[in-house]
């Protein structure tokens, strides 16, 4: 029985001594002496030097023992403040359902902008944010167009316009939360890739100032050249109207004419836009 005593004391004095170790040096020790000792992963404990308060109120955290590693903390999780979010009377009942809950604190899209994304509409913000903490900026379950096919089809990075962007982020292009054209693309996210019009010519054809590029063109199933949603004067006729068009004495006989023979659809040097 005594020999027992003598090895539980030394278990317990073993274990005293390693609560002052580092999270490796302890659990090498523990993972020694008993099974099923889980290795160490993310921390909370936060040293004052290492903390950097963002102004997303995200707090970025470099682990002491790995200097590569880095944590994004919710400031309220942080902050040990549960009850910002969560019931003080029912265990992980949040006060408030999404996204109502978020917005006691952060912007509401449905203010800003036409369009929503379905997951923000719906009040899905934590199928792609992680409302604790993450290893991933803005508190992102996953990273880079990972998170997007999630939902979306796999294939849709595969499309003729996808595969020739050599961009690992969806959000380079689209805005996850809300944008003013059903494609959720940012306003010159075209120029990614294509011409910037608006350092190229002294005036613009209206949806190309605008940013609505999508307008004219679709960025996906066209087959026709320039992925065009019209060809011809019916594209042109989306938004001028013919009547009005054809009654100018300048364009009598034009009947059949692409509009494009005389004006440039993107800009030019004079306010007609002609070539």
């Amino acid at each position: 029985m005594q020999k027992y005593k003598n090895i539980l004391r030394l278990v317990i004095l073993l274990v005293l001594f390693t609560a002052a170790c580092s999270p490796e040096s302890r659990y090498k020790v523990l993972s020694f002496i008993f099974d099923g000792v889980p290795e160490p992963d993310f921390s909370d404990n936060i040293a004052a030097n290492d903390s950097v308060l963002t102004s997303d109120s995200t707090n970025i955290l470099n682990i002491a023992e790995n200097n590569k590693t880095k944590i994004f903390f919710h400031q309220p999780y942080l902050d040990k403040d549960c009850n910002s979010c969560h019931s003080n009377n029912n265990m992980g009942q949040k006060i408030k359902t999404q996204p109502e809950l978020c917005y006691t604190c952060h912007e509401n899209f449905e203010d800003e902008y036409a369009v929503i994304h379905g997951p923000v509409a719906g009040g899905y913000c934590t199928d792609c944010h992680d409302p604790h903490k993450s290893k991933f900026p803005e508190l992102m379950l996953r990273e880079g167009k990972d998170i997007c096919l999630k939902c979306h089809d796999p294939q849709i990075v595969e499309s003729d316009i996808h595969s020739l962007v050599e961009i690992n982020d969806c959000v380079s292009c689209h805005n996850p939360h809300g944008e003013e054209n059903p494609f959720l693309l940012k306003k010159g996210s075209c120029y990614v890739c294509h011409d910037n019009f608006s350092e190229k010519y002294k005036y613009l054809h209206g949806p190309v100032a605008g940013g609505f590029c999508n307008s004219c063109h679709d960025t996906h199933s066209s087959e026709s050249e320039y992925k065009l949603l019209l060809t011809g004067q019916k594209l042109c006729y989306k938004c001028h109207t013919e009547k009005a068009v054809l009654g100018n004495e300048n364009h009598e006989g034009i009947d059949d004419v692409n509009c494009t023979e005389c004006h440039n659809p993107h800009g030019g040097d004079d306010k007609y836009l002609f070539n």
